[in-house]
């Protein structure tokens, strides 16, 4: 509640309620006394506060229908402002009817308002911490409570009457209106946040899913069969879980659903983490843990060499690439990292589980996304997302905004129709992670994040996974499906050396240079490879990713607080697709020289 991103807001909340606490006790404990001082008979006193009670108990009824279409926060602003007009109007000493009004619009600004707040507050906090979240708002509203009573019987001695009471309590009043206007707008009808839909004794307080030494992350046992938030992610990869974080750093909650239960560490994809995706991960104060968690560290080396074998000569080499350096990278606050993208998933999944506005549904995939017909405020209606998981398990969730990171084969874009254009490759690559404990003993060359051997016959990659036996290689040009090709066989020839390895995984690939026609529309946007499929020359996707992420999370954040209209939204295309666009012409480019392209042909 009081953790990062909830600080601030409920530090106002805690203040709204005082206000509007200080104004509803002390206007309803003193309008007998005022109104008797202002000449008003005993009768019409009483008839005031039957004015003030009724009015609180209609415009709460009324402020409940309506907060169902429109969310509570406009009218607590507006029973806020509606006490304050009201009670300034009172300075003209009014006739008995009008001023019986008046006290009514001030008993649904008052009591009202109040009831409104405690609204609020229900849907504002997730399910965990709502119940503490209330009752500290309301622990603090009493000092307002207390403090009413008290500031109107300074007002009466001081004996400016009705005028002198109405201008103090539209004071507070005025003030709770703007300090709420501050306050994000929260989803109407419904929670914010869903009750914890896990287990007992599982990891944090949002995602809840437990793990074991194979990173294993589920959480499909209790858990109900629909939720609700602003934001559902459709798409939990590093683009995916970005988003959630920095979202929930704004305050923002959301819903995050991944069919992958298990982190595959044996395919890698990728392995470059630059400069500024570090430092967007330093703005959520994430820069750290992916450092520790990388296995070589950056001073290991911060250079790519290029070479005959790994046991022969060097070519040549490029210093401090892929941003690589021992202290920040030039104009960057951080340096690049070399770490392997399932390790960077490892490290967002583990900060997800211990944030209360996130909830992760891993082991479900989303299959189809709707617009429902409902007023939002937006100019569209919220969205339905129906998920599945493995043996046919359906849930949904109910949001007003859709974020397909569900990779190449999106959900989220074929539910909009829209399509990948471009091509790929001519030529295939076939990934491979193995271990050797004589590799690094017979390696002649320098120490190196990525080797790119030009030898004879077989041309790529080598880098070490880690500073033990494990490494990853890239052997360029080749087909999987190449009744000849042997994967050992081939990193052996890049080694130069006859040296011991076992294979741990191969993954054969094909670059493709494709960009959706379209990042979305109104309430439903691409991130990451749903939105552009980047080959890895140069390091660009993952990165190209996290910077779409990055992009649009705090744009969502602006339209749910109201601090910005809808149409802000539309410039995350106009922003991020032309620099997709860019990047994947600069890796194509990158693909005609590769490690084939140099060596010389085979004997």
């Amino acid at each position: 509640m009081l953790g990062t991103g909830l600080r601030a807001r409920t530090l106002r909340i805690w203040l709204v309620t005082l206000l509007s606490m200080l104004t509803m006790f002390g206007v309803s404990t003193w309008p007998p006394q005022i109104m008797r001082n202002a000449g008003y008979g005993m009768g019409s006193s009483v008839s005031f506060l039957l004015a003030y009670s009724l009015g609180a108990m209609l415009g709460t009824v009324i402020a409940s229908l309506v907060g169902q279409r429109i969310g509570v926060k406009p009218l607590v602003v507006f029973g806020f402002s509606t006490a304050a007009a009201a009670l300034l109007l009172m300075t003209s000493n009014p006739g008995t009817a009008l001023m019986m009004l008046l006290v009514a619009l001030t008993g649904f600004g008052g009591m009202g308002t109040q009831n409104q707040i405690n609204d609020y507050i229900a849907q504002f906090y997730p399910g965990g911490i709502r119940a503490t979240g209330l009752g500290w708002a309301l622990a603090v509203g009493r000092l307002g409570a207390i403090a009413g009573p008290t500031y109107g019987a300074m007002i009466i001695a001081t004996g400016t009457g009705v005028p002198g009471a109405a201008i103090a309590f539209a004071i507070p009043a005025v003030f709770g209106a703007a300090l709420m206007l501050t306050l994000p707008r929260v989803a109407p009808g419904a929670p914010a946040t869903p009750n914890p839909p896990y287990p007992a004794g599982a990891i944090g307080d949002g995602c809840r899913a437990r793990s074991d030494d194979r990173k294993t992350m589920n959480n499909t046992q209790q858990a109900p069969t629909s939720a609700h938030a602003p934001v559902a992610i459709c798409g939990g990869g590093p683009s995916g879980l970005f988003l959630a974080l920095d979202l929930a750093q704004r305050g923002i909650p959301s819903v995050l659903v991944e069919p992958r239960t298990v982190i595959d560490r044996p395919r890698p994809r990728a392995k470059t983490t630059n400069a500024r995706t570090m430092t967007h991960l330093r703005r959520l104060g994430l820069a750290d843990a992916p450092r520790q968690a990388a296995a070589p560290p950056t001073s290991y080396s911060q250079d790519v060499i290029f070479c005959s074998t790994l046991s022969g000569y060097e070519i040549t080499r490029f210093h401090e690439a892929f941003q690589l350096s021992l202290g920040p990278y030039r104009w960057q606050p951080e340096c690049g990292q070399q770490i392997p993208q399932p390790v960077v998933e490892e490290v967002l999944r583990a900060q997800a589980a211990s944030n209360p506005l996130i909830t992760c549904w891993y082991g479900y995939k989303a299959i189809s996304v709707a617009e429902l017909d409902e007023p939002t405020g937006y100019g569209f209606g919220p969205h339905r997302v129906s998920c599945e998981d493995a043996h046919g398990n359906l849930r949904t969730v109910r949001a007003d905004f859709v974020v397909g990171a569900d990779g190449a084969s999106s959900v989220v874009r074929k539910s909009l129709g829209i399509r990948l254009e471009g091509g790929s490759a001519a030529l295939s690559n076939v990934s491979a992670v193995f271990t050797s404990a004589q590799l690094g003993q017979k390696a002649s060359l320098d120490p190196a994040v990525q080797y790119w051997a030009l030898s004879e016959g077989v041309c790529g990659m080598i880098g070490r996974m880690d500073l033990d036996n494990t490494w990853w290689a890239i052997i360029q040009g080749v087909a999987a499906d190449d009744p000849d090709f042997d994967a050992a066989a081939a990193i052996r020839t890049m080694a130069g050396k006859d040296i011991d390895l076992e294979i741990l995984a191969t993954d054969p690939w094909t670059a493709r240079m494709l960009l959706a026609s379209s990042y979305g529309r109104p309430g439903i946007y691409l991130v990451g490879d749903a939105a552009h499929l980047n080959p890895p020359w140069g390091g660009h996707g993952f990165n190209t990713c996290i910077g779409d992420a990055s992009n649009l999370a705090w744009k969502l954040a602006a339209v749910v607080q109201g601090w910005a209209g809808p149409g802000l939204l539309a410039s995350y295309e106009a922003e991020r697709r032309q620099i997709a666009q860019r990047t994947i012409s600069e890796a194509a480019e990158n693909g005609k020289a590769l490690a084939y392209d140099f060596a010389s042909p085979a004997a």
